[in-house]
């Protein structure tokens, strides 16, 4: 689910926010075999728009497999970002800007400089899942717009499991009363035209599905943004499925009045 996975990459960036925050702190991260370091020298970092920045100074340590420093990175701004991968892990990208990189050789100024790794989450999809909707739908961490689209959802795929034991329900009784009507014309039209009888018991069965179709696609039309004012279209999706039957009951009595007085 999109919200678990912005949460996952939220939840790695706000640790390392608080790690460098701190005075002197620094974030020590595993991409790998490889292990890297983030540390504001100058700078203090700022979360903004599902990004980590930190400026006016920053430093990137970069460590091989043994424990040796591969690469050192002074830079005047670093920027983190993160993005959620499959099996609980996140793919983190570090850019620097304006930076002068030191490694075996001798310091070497560039305008940007970028590294990439692929980390655990700090938090799993299985966690996420304990929470339950109730928690991503009204948390005030969470951004807005996710949480109507999750409450959207939600309305949605129980509208649609209403909806469609409504239409399941409805499909059978409709049958009994289709065969009811079936019946009656075909008492009265015994003697006369059969294709003219077929048609017309043809029409209260499209009448039935094309209904039970609509209430469906009506109990499950939520709009995309879901205001105050909102009223769940359920009611009427319903409605709509059952009223085939409800015109197919008052046929059949129709003709059976009919045949009565016959």
């Amino acid at each position: 689910m999109k919200i678990m996975r912005e949460e996952q990459e939220a939840d790695y960036l706000k640790q390392v926010y608080e790690a460098v925050a701190k005075r002197g702190g620094s974030f020590v991260g595993q991409g790998g075999r490889e292990r890297f370091e983030i540390s504001a020298t100058r700078g203090k970092p700022v979360l903004h728009g599902g990004k980590l920045v930190i400026s006016p100074g920053a430093r990137f340590l970069q460590y091989s497999p043994e424990g040796r420093a591969t690469l050192t990175a002074n830079a005047t701004e670093v920027e983190m970002s993160a993005a959620a991968l499959a099996d609980d892990q996140l793919n983190v990208q570090v850019q620097l800007r304006d930076v002068t990189v030191q490694t075996d050789d001798m310091p070497s100024p560039r305008e940007g400089f970028v590294r990439s790794f692929v980390v655990p989450a700090t938090v799993s999809s299985e966690a996420l899942k304990a929470r339950g909707a109730n928690y991503f739908s009204s948390s005030e961490a969470i951004p807005f717009e996710n949480r109507l689209a999750l409450k959207r959802e939600v309305l949605k795929i129980g509208n649609a499991v209403v909806s469609e034991l409504h239409a399941r329900a409805s499909f059978v009784v409709s049958c009994l009363i289709l065969v009811i009507v079936g019946c009656y014309l075909g008492m009265m039209f015994k003697s006369g035209n059969f294709l003219s009888a077929f048609a017309l018991s043809v029409m209260p069965a499209l009448l039935c599905i094309a209904l039970i179709v609509a209430g469906q696609h009506t109990a499950c039309n939520i709009p995309y943004r879901v205001a105050s004012t909102f009223r769940n279209p359920l009611n009427l999706g319903i409605g709509l499925i059952w009223s085939g039957n409800v015109a197919a009951l008052v046929l059949a009595a129709v003709l059976g009045i009919r045949m009565q007085r016959q």
